[in-house]
Formats: structure tokens, sequence, C-alpha cells
């Protein structure tokens, strides 16, 4: 499932997906050839202990990236379909 939220903000946080598939389906890149990040595991070192707890909220979420549609979604699809992709 897609998060189409990128519409409402002014920078496409979805982008990268779009270009990389077309890379991929134009055959400029092989797809067994990409390393894929692992998800970053040491976030205290950035961020503080309560900024990482206030973004347990879709309505904080929501605030942080501008987009008030997504307080209204479940936070566990805003774990699934924003967070992680971030932490990668």
């Amino acid at each position: 499932m897609h998060l189409a939220v990128s519409s409402r903000h002014p920078f496409d946080s979805s982008k990268w997906g779009r270009v990389w598939n077309f890379l991929v389906e134009t055959r400029f890149l092989q797809k067994d050839l990409i390393v894929e990040p692992l998800e970053a595991s040491e976030l205290l070192v950035v961020h503080s202990e309560s900024y990482l707890n206030s973004i347990k909220s879709s309505e904080k979420v929501a605030h942080i990236i501008e987009v008030q549609a997504v307080a209204l979604l479940p936070i566990s699809l805003v774990q699934q379909k924003l967070l992680y992709p971030f932490r990668k």
C-alpha cells in the first residue's frame, strides 16, 4: 500500500522510489546489484528520547511533516509506511 500524501506537501517524498522503479524497468540499473540499507537503530545518538516518544502519535508526525491528513491515520500505518522508510 502506498501512502499517497506527497501531493499535499511541497516535497514529494515518493519521487525517489519512482525514479528507482523507472531505472530498474528501463534496465539502467540491475535490481540484484542494489544494496538495500539497514534500518537505523541508534536513533538516540541524534534524537532525544522525548522526540522519539512523541512520534508514536499520528498527530505529532502529521505536525512534523506538515501533512495534517496523516493525523487521521492509525499510528501502525504511519509507522509502517512513513517512519520505517525514513529510518532506512
